[in-house]
C-alpha cells in the first residue's frame, strides 16, 4: 500500500506506484510508505513500511526493514537491513546490518563510509566516518568516533570503556 508513490506528477498512476517516472528510475518500494516521496532518485530498494520513506533524490540505497533509512533524503549508497537499521542517516556509503544499527548516524558533512554489523551497533553515533563495528551493541553509545575497528559484544559501549573517546 503506497509503496513508491513519489511526488512526481509527470507519472501515469499505474507507474508512479513503482517509481519508475521520468524523474526516478528503476526504484522498487515494497511495504506501507516504502519510497513515497521519491521524486529524482535513482536505483533504490526499500522493503518494509515505512523504509526509506523520505528519500527524495538518493541513488543506489538498499533499505530492508520497518524503519530502515527512513529520513534518508540526498544521500547515496548505504544499506541498511533491519528494523531501524540507518534510520536518520543523512550520509554516504555505510552499511548498517541489525536492528538499530547505526540509527541515529549523520549530523554534518563528510561523515560516513562506516560499516556497522549487529543489533544496536553504533546506534547513537551521529558523526563519524571509517569505523567498522562488529558485535552486538558495539559502540553503542558512542556519539563521535573516526577510523576504529570494534569488535566483540558491547566492545566500546561507552566512553569509560574506549580509551576515552565518546
Amino acid at each position: 500500500y503506497r509503496a513508491g508513490e513519489g511526488t512526481n506528477t509527470d507519472c501515469a498512476a499505474a507507474t508512479r506506484t513503482t517509481a519508475t517516472c521520468a524523474y526516478g528510475k528503476a526504484n522498487v518500494g515494497l511495504g506501507d510508505g516504502a519510497l513515497m516521496s521519491i521524486a529524482g532518485g535513482n536505483s533504490n530498494v526499500a522493503i518494509g513500511s515505512g523504509a526509506g520513506v523520505n528519500i527524495k533524490s538518493s541513488v543506489g540505497h538498499v533499505y530492508i526493514g520497518s524503519h530502515a533509512g527512513e529520513y534518508a533524503v540526498s544521500n547515496s549508497g548505504n544499506v541498511g537491513i533491519g528494523v531501524g537499521a540507518l534510520q536518520d542517516a543523512t550520509t554516504s556509503y555505510n552499511v548498517g546490518i541489525g536492528e538499530t544499527a547505526l540509527t541515529e548516524h549523520g549530523s554534518g558533512t563528510g561523515y560516513g563510509r562506516n560499516i556497522s554489523i549487529g543489533y544496536d551497533s553504533g546506534r547513537l553515533i551521529t558523526s563519524g566516518s571509517y569505523n567498522t563495528i562488529l558485535g552486538v551493541e558495539s559502540g553503542r553509545n558512542m556519539t563521535t568516533m573516526d577510523n576504529s575497528v570494534l569488535i566483540g559484544y558491547r566492545s566500546c559501549y561507552t566512553a569509560a570503556n574506549c580509551g576515552g573517546a565518546t
